[in-house]
């Protein structure tokens, strides 16, 4: 879970990737979509930044590997990764909004 607020945390801070995502979003989905980040001791927050992860995860793998980005290594190798992907979509299965 750290990994993905790391990772959600750089694209939403570059204006430029946060915009080259923003189109791949459109292409991949016919609208923009949010990109949740999480407050680490807000248990409802990180619930919505792992399904917000989720929902963009075709953008964000296009995104990925799109050269225009200019991606750093380490944010590129886990938005590619599939330990990245399959360590988000078990937090996904453990995770439940508290109520």
């Amino acid at each position: 879970m750290d990994s993905g607020h790391k990772r959600c945390h750089c694209i939403r801070r570059a204006p430029l990737q946060l915009a080259l995502l923003r189109d791949k979003m459109q292409d991949a989905y016919g609208r923009i979509q949010a990109l949740t980040l999480a407050v680490i001791v807000r248990w409802g927050s990180q619930y919505s930044m792992i399904k917000s992860l989720l929902r963009n995860k075709q953008a964000l793998m296009t995104y990925g590997m799109d050269k225009q980005a200019n991606i750093v290594a380490p944010v590129l190798n886990s938005i590619i990764s599939r330990d990245f992907w399959g360590g988000v979509g078990r937090d996904g299965a453990n995770f439940r909004p508290y109520t």
